[in-house]
C-alpha cells in the first residue's frame, strides 16, 4: 500500500473514555478508495499512547496489526466448475455450479 495513494499518512487519535476498555476505528477513516485496479495491498497499524505525561494507560501484548486491503476495482473471474456438465433431461433439480 502507498501513503497518500492508498491511505492517509496522519495519525487518527482513537478516544477512550474514563473507564472505557474497547473502542472501535473505521478503517474507512484511513483508506483512500480510488478506481485504479491494482493487487490486494497491506498495511501496518500501530498503537501509540498519546496522553501527557505520567498517563497510565499503555500499549499491551498486540499493539501492531497487518490489514489486508481487498481491491474492489477488480470485476471478479468466474468459471464453470467443470469443463463438461452430464444432465438427464427429466431431471429438475439440476442446478450449474460457477465459481
Amino acid at each position: 500500500a502507498q501513503v497518500t495513494e492508498d491511505f492517509k499518512p496522519e495519525a487518527i487519535p482513537v478516544h477512550f473514555g474514563f473507564f472505557e476498555v474497547n473502542n472501535t476505528l473505521r478503517i474507512q477513516d484511513i483508506l483512500i478508495d480510488d478506481a485504479v485496479r491494482e493487487s490486494n495491498e497491506r498495511l501496518q497499524l500501530e498503537l501509540a499512547v498519546a496522553g501527557p505525561e505520567g498517563t497510565e494507560a499503555s500499549i499491551g501484548a498486540q499493539g501492531t496489526t497487518i490489514v489486508e486491503v481487498i481491491d474492489n476495482d477488480h470485476p471478479g473471474n468466474f468459471q464453470f466448475a467443470s469443463s463438461v456438465l452430464v444432465v438427464e433431461e427429466s431431471d429438475p433439480a439440476t442446478q450449474v455450479l460457477f465459481i
